[in-house]
């Protein structure tokens, strides 16, 4: 199968998939991400559930909302918060047996206190400690580490744009969010 099938079948995956909790994610405008994806060789993506490049680059605030939680229960939490720009830079993985997680650190001094906020929320999680990072894509495990040595000392500063709320339903909602300068 072609990339471009390949591609167009992981965002055919990903509509209207459902899941078993919710989660509230930050995006940015990141003119080069398309860039920096298209280093990456098709073969070794990692496509198997409907994994593979990341297209919308965004660091997760929280994975785990209760399946009651709301979007206006959300949105109260995002517009108490201001968010600055976020250092994305340290690109490492996350390995396992089936697939290494290609991603980069991001840093910024409310994205904890953002993930602690959403937290007050009915929420379970299998990730208490909040290590916010952005994903660049899902390789075959083994395969990640050409890309840690290749995207070494790569790092932007992003402006973040909005937060998306994504229910177990998998919808999506965005959400406008205060941008400190």
């Amino acid at each position: 199968m072609k990339f471009i099938e390949k591609f167009i079948s992981f965002l055919e995956s990903k509509k209207n998939k459902s899941y078993d909790k919710g989660c509230a994610m930050l995006y940015f405008d990141f003119p080069d991400f398309e860039k920096l994806t298209k280093q990456i060789e098709e073969t070794d993506v990692y496509t198997k559930d409907g994994y593979g490049v990341e297209t919308e680059p965004h660091v997760t605030l929280l994975y785990g909302l209760d399946p009651k939680v709301t979007l206006e229960q959300v949105e109260e939490v995002i517009g108490e918060l201001e968010f600055s720009p976020v250092k994305i830079g340290g690109v490492s993985l996350f390995e396992n047996e089936e697939y290494d997680v290609l991603k980069f650190t991001a840093t910024s001094s409310n994205l904890g206190v953002a993930n602690r906020k959403l937290k007050e929320l009915p929420h379970q999680t299998d990730y208490p400690d909040y290590k916010p990072h952005l994903t660049v894509a899902y390789l075959k495990s083994g395969r990640g580490k050409k890309y840690v040595e290749k995207f070494s000392g790569m790092n932007w500063q992003l402006n973040p744009k909005y937060v998306v709320f994504s229910p177990p339903t998998g919808e999506k909602a965005q959400i406008e969010i205060s941008k400190k300068s």
